[in-house]
Formats: C-alpha cells, sequence, structure tokens
C-alpha cells in the first residue's frame, strides 16, 4: 500500500510541471544564489570629500579612502563646499559618508601639533554605519604611522584626530533600523498570501467556475478578494506604529501619510504577484510552496536584513526591479530621517507603476484561465 502511495505522489509531481520545476530548481536557487545576496560585506559608501586644505597629504588620504573600494565619490562631489550641503545629499539618502579635511591639515602634521580629521556617517543602516566608522579608522590608522614616518618620525604619538558623528541613529541602535524592515514583511506577508489564497479556495471548492458563468467581472472577482486586506492593512498600520513606539522607543519622524500610501501601493504590488500565482495554482499546497519561495527571494534580495550595495551588481538589479526595495528604503527614510512625501515622491512613483503593472497582469492570468 505505501509503494502504491509513493508512485501515486511521483506521478503527480511528474505530471504537474510547476511542482516538478520547484522541487529542482528551489534548492539549487537557495543554495547557489542568496548567500551572494545575505553578505555582509559593506561596499559601496557613497562618500563626499570636503578638502578645505587642498594639500598633497589630504589628496594622499582622500584616494586611501577610495582605493579600497569600499568608498565611492559621489556625482559631481567637488562642487560641494560645504557640510550643509553634504548634509542635504544625506538627508535625501545619495550619501553615506562625509569626511571633511581642515585648513592647515598639512601644516600641522608637519609642525608635529596633528589636526583633526571629521566623519560623519550617515546610520539609519546601523550596521552600514558601523562598518563605515569601522574601515574609516582603519584607514586612517594606517595612513597616520605613514605620515609620521614621513614628516615627523621622532614622535611617538599620531598625526590625525579622529572625530566621528552619526546622524539619524546616533546609538546605532539596531532595533531601529530592523522595526521598520518587520514592518514591510507584515505588509508584504499579509498582501501576497491572503487575496491568491481566496483565489485558490474557491478552486478547491469548485465555486471558481460557478463564479466564471456569472455576470461578475473578472477584475470584481479579484478586486473582492483583495480589497479587504488592503484595507486591514490601512487600518492596522496605525496599530504597528504605536507598538513600535511603546515597545522600541521608535516614532516616525516623517508623514504619516506617507508610510500609509507607500504601504499600500507595495500591498497593490504583492498582492498582484500573489493573484498571478494562484491563476496558475490549482491547490492551496502548490500555492503555498510557491509563495514561500517567492517570498524567501524577495526578503533576501529586498534590502531588509542586509544592505543591497553589497550585493553583486546582477543581484542589485535583480534587487532594484522588486517593490519591496523601495518600500523598505522609503520606510526607513519616513520613520529616521523624517522624510516626507516631497523626498520620495520618485519611488511613490516608481511603486504605482509596478502595482499597476502587476495588478493588470493578474487580470490577464485570470481571464486566460477562467
Amino acid at each position: 500500500m505505501f509503494g502504491q502511495l509513493l508512485r501515486k505522489e511521483f506521478i503527480l509531481i511528474a505530471n504537474t510541471p510547476m511542482l516538478f520545476v520547484m522541487n529542482t530548481l528551489y534548492p539549487i536557487i537557495i543554495i547557489g544564489i542568496l548567500p551572494f545576496a545575505t553578505t555582509m560585506d559593506i561596499k559601496s559608501l557613497n562618500t563626499i570629500i570636503i578638502d578645505q586644505d587642498r594639500s598633497s597629504t589630504s589628496s594622499e588620504l582622500q584616494q586611501k579612502f577610495f582605493q579600497t573600494g569600499y568608498f565611492l565619490p559621489v556625482d559631481n562631489a567637488e562642487s560641494i563646499l560645504t557640510f550643509n550641503q553634504a548634509y542635504d545629499l544625506i538627508e535625501a539618502g545619495k550619501a553615506d559618508v562625509v569626511i571633511t579635511f581642515p585648513k592647515d591639515f598639512e601644516r600641522n602634521i608637519i609642525n608635529g601639533n596633528g589636526s583633526d580629521l571629521q566623519l560623519v556617517v550617515n546610520s539609519i543602516n546601523a550596521t552600514k554605519g558601523a562598518m563605515a566608522s569601522a574601515y574609516s579608522q582603519q584607514i586612517v590608522m594606517l595612513y597616520q604611522q605613514q605620515i609620521l614616518a614621513k614628516f615627523n618620525p621622532n614622535s611617538s604619538s599620531f598625526g590625525v584626530s579622529f572625530h566621528q558623528k552619526t546622524l539619524f541613529n546616533p546609538n546605532k541602535n539596531y532595533k531601529q533600523f530592523i522595526v521598520p524592515g518587520m514592518i514591510t514583511i507584515l505588509v508584504t506577508l499579509l498582501a501576497i498570501t491572503m487575496p491568491a489564497i481566496g483565489i485558490v479556495q474557491e478552486k478547491e471548492y469548485g465555486t471558481i467556475e460557478q463564479l466564471n458563468v456569472t455576470p461578475v467581472k473578472p477584475y470584481q472577482v479579484l478586486l473582492s478578494k483583495a480589497l479587504p486586506y488592503w484595507i486591514i492593512i490601512a487600518g492596522i498600520m496605525p496599530i504597528l506604529i504605536v507598538m513600535g513606539g511603546l515597545l522600541y522607543g521608535l516614532w516616525p519622524k516623517g508623514s504619516f501619510l506617507g508610510i500609509e500610501i507607500t504601504s499600500l501601493l507595495n500591498a497593490i504590488s504583492f498582492t498582484g504577484i500573489g493573484l498571478i500565482i494562484a491563476n496558475y495554482s490549482s491547490r492551496l499546497q502548490q500555492l503555498m510552496f510557491m509563495i514561500i519561495f517567492v517570498l524567501i527571494n524577495v526578503l533576501l534580495l529586498g534590502g531588509i536584513f542586509t544592505p543591497v550595495t553589497g550585493m553583486p551588481l546582477w543581484a542589485q538589479i535583480i534587487a532594484k526591479g522588486l517593490p519591496i526595495y523601495y518600500y523598505v528604503i522609503d520606510m526607513r527614510a519616513l520613520f529616521l530621517r523624517g522624510s516626507g512625501l516631497a523626498d520620495i515622491w520618485q519611488d511613490v512613483l516608481i511603486l504605482a507603476g509596478v502595482a499597476l503593472l502587476l495588478s493588470v497582469i493578474a487580470l490577464v492570468t485570470y481571464r486566460k484561465r477562467d
């Protein structure tokens, strides 16, 4: 009897192409690709140099930063002469590090008086901020030994004093970084799963055929499954915000309307993905397996746990095609940086376009299978 049951399951898998492909490709993709996406190595730190000394020593130390491959110059950074200009780029999320060389930097080192070097780090991503600080300290300490040997070999003290300032998350509290990410996960999980389950249950109960022969339009069927959960997401967002504030001391510094709008657009996008999967799934088990596969890839590639800039270029390209990539960036900007809708309007437009595209695909694929 057991042998017959086992044979039946193998026949079922062989006769269901989607199950066969998923069972073979799933472990290959997880093991072969995702470790690259989950690296904790921080690369591509967008860096602004404010060089008020413009000496050979300051230029040489700048090159030490850029030669590591971790620090990359921000476009047109040469035109930035004041910290206020640099701060605007940090606030907009376009810069991660600002390094300031004071006037007479080289002269003070040559005279043995020592000089200050200021580092300002954007620590919305606490891990990224901590690693930027560690990289910078290591570079400066190694260079100090070189300049002492060059200008003042008899001195036993360092020639450069390292001063650091951390913005947006001064205590580098990981909870403040991860709480907006957890809210992102909850919204995504609810949006992709529940409407899709509703469609597949209609198939399992045999009522989908009855719906398809009624005057009800396909978009009305799909919208009836999705709309209740969009309302739930909009209603639960204030509760999640209050919980984050009471439990972790993290109250949003930016626009509450921005949080609601981006959350709904992300929910609509992932509802579209869930409905597309549901349109090609005949059983609940098949649906859930597909959703788990999609979610693991999306969450690991979306930048919730590890920075996208540390991933290989091909993984970054994939990540920037996912709605969750823009959603998690906007959530952290709205919670930690105090951004408003005017600051994230480009991401909102991208999310709206993705949501519309996926909704249309969900509708078209439903029609093809009614």
